[in-house]
């Protein structure tokens, strides 16, 4: 099964590969959009991975049915009524929809969370408050350069509020940290009872530099758009997280 698992992220970076040129660059012809939905995918399923290695098969499954369940419906919630992120709605640009929102959905939030949380734990070294904070910050972080793309880019969703920054509502950063404290809490209870597997040590480290991956690729076509705030902002958060986890990482 493990050879399996290191051949998809094998086949998950060739994608990334591929569409840090096609999609950064914006040379993704017409008939090849559903590859962002393989995409989102394959990244979800690097998160799923992780909590495969962080925890027994059945908590695992939990997990990760939780958060793509929870997720898929804070989505649908503030897609359809603007309950806590604001309102927005997404177009069709971003795939099948089930309920009015993308299935993707929950597998992007597989991978926000299991990124930001391997990152946090680099930084706090065990499951806690202060690790729920730190990745649910993390998630902010990263958001900072998604969703600017996302709608200014890719216009893969419409923002019906306004903001200062570049017309996104506060309420949606809010949002994000909002679910993500609450997944990460999740994750808090879970790992307090169970043991990394063998697994965990590869996994962990991959999508550690996962969450830095992402970023960078939304850096790419955020630059080719001309969204220069938000490389700037994303960049300094995106540093000092990553240098405060390599500097506890040394002083361990």
């Amino acid at each position: 099964m493990e050879k399996w698992k290191d051949r998809a992220y094998q086949l998950f970076l060739f994608w990334f590969a591929v569409g840090v040129i096609l999609v950064g660059f914006d040379l993704l012809p017409s008939w090849l959009e559903w590859a962002n939905t393989v995409f989102l995918v394959l990244a979800g399923v690097m998160g799923i991975f992780y909590f495969f290695a962080l925890f027994s098969p059945g908590k695992a499954l939990v997990i990760t049915l939780i958060i793509y369940i929870f997720s898929s419906f804070m989505e649908y919630l503030g897609s359809a009524y603007g309950i806590l992120f604001g309102e927005y709605d997404y177009t069709e640009r971003f795939g099948a929809k089930i309920f009015d929102i993308p299935f993707t959905i929950g597998f992007a939030w597989l991978l926000v969370i299991s990124t930001t949380h391997a990152l946090a734990m680099r930084i706090t070294k065990r499951p806690g408050i202060a690790t729920v904070i730190i990745s649910s910050l993390s998630a902010v972080v990263m958001d900072l350069i998604i969703d600017p793309v996302a709608f200014k880019a890719n216009e893969y969703w419409i923002w019906f509020e306004g903001g200062l920054y570049y017309d996104i509502p506060w309420t949606n950063f809010m949002g994000w940290f909002v679910v993500a404290s609450i997944l990460q809490a999740l994750i808090w209870v879970m790992d307090s009872e169970n043991p990394a597997t063998e697994s965990f040590p590869k996994w962990e480290k991959r999508v550690y530099y996962l969450y830095g991956m992402m970023i960078f690729m939304f850096m790419v076509t955020a630059g080719a758009a001309g969204l220069w705030l938000a490389i700037g902002v994303t960049l300094v958060g995106a540093v000092i997280l990553y240098s405060w986890a390599e500097w506890r990482t040394r002083h361990d």
